[in-house]
């Protein structure tokens, strides 16, 4: 082989983060959670799963809420309507809004290699729509230890959840947001990471995120869900924007 066709065999897979986040930006939402008056509680991020209008983002960044706006892309504001399903032992729930928007699609998880790049696109501390690049630093089907998962603030979890563990920042307001691959297929959602620089993140694998994104088209789920429609009042949520401080040891992303 020679130097050229190596070359052009590793641009090939090479990550252009520019014409990415330029292809899957409309695709990416900012989720709000809202007061009854209107006022904005908490963030989070997500992504369109479905283009009948299913969004994919983290449990803890919806916990709690009745009144929440998905802003997209483009700019547009659209009101979350439903909880279509909410998994908290895996930290995903999948919400519906009344919009027909192009769904990113899945990769695996389990079969991204130490190394490949990815790129996270989030609000962190509710900078919006913001770009971060880094790479995969391992799959952890056994997700992490106890002490490990205390310092990502996820000590409250018992079940040690497959974790895919990445060297690409996020910070609070990144949580549910898309990590990508090269090819803009979604391999997992951000969901916490210790250090006060984001140094280690971690991510819901998307074989989970398919899981739940099944669960959440059965009948008999959306059926279960009708209580959860989205109307005028708010529980506080526990987790939020002012509940972790920047720069903490111990943070939700």
């Amino acid at each position: 082989m020679t130097g050229l066709a190596a070359a052009a065999l590793l641009m090939a897979g090479a990550l252009d983060s520019r014409a990415l986040f330029e292809r899957v930006k409309p695709s990416v939402v900012q989720i709000q959670v809202l007061s009854p008056s209107g006022e904005l509680r908490s963030l989070g991020s997500g992504f369109v799963a479905s283009g009948d209008g299913l969004l994919i983002t983290n449990h803890h960044v919806i916990e709690g809420a009745s009144r929440m706006v998905a802003i997209f892309g483009d700019g547009q504001r659209s009101p979350v309507v439903g909880v279509m399903h909410d998994d908290p032992d895996h930290d995903i729930a999948v919400v519906r809004v009344d919009r027909v928007t192009t769904p990113l699609s899945f990769g695996s998880a389990t079969q991204a290699l130490v190394g490949d790049e990815v790129m996270l696109i989030g609000s962190p501390y509710g900078l919006d729509f913001t770009v971060s690049v880094g790479a995969v630093a391992r799959y952890r089907p056994d997700g992490l230890p106890l002490e490990m998962r205390q310092l990502a603030g996820d000590e409250d979890v018992t079940a040690r959840m497959p974790t895919l563990q990445l060297t690409a920042p996020a910070g609070q307001g990144n949580s549910g947001g898309p990590v990508l691959s090269a090819t803009g297929a979604v391999l997992g959602i951000v969901q916490s990471g210790i250090g006060g620089h984001g140094n280690f993140t971690f991510a819901v694998p998307s074989e989970s995120l398919q899981a739940a994104l099944e669960a959440a088209k059965a009948p008999v789920a959306s059926a279960a869900m009708d209580g959860r429609i989205m109307n005028g009042s708010i529980s506080v949520m526990a987790f939020g924007i002012l509940a972790v401080l920047y720069g903490r040891m111990r943070r939700k992303a």
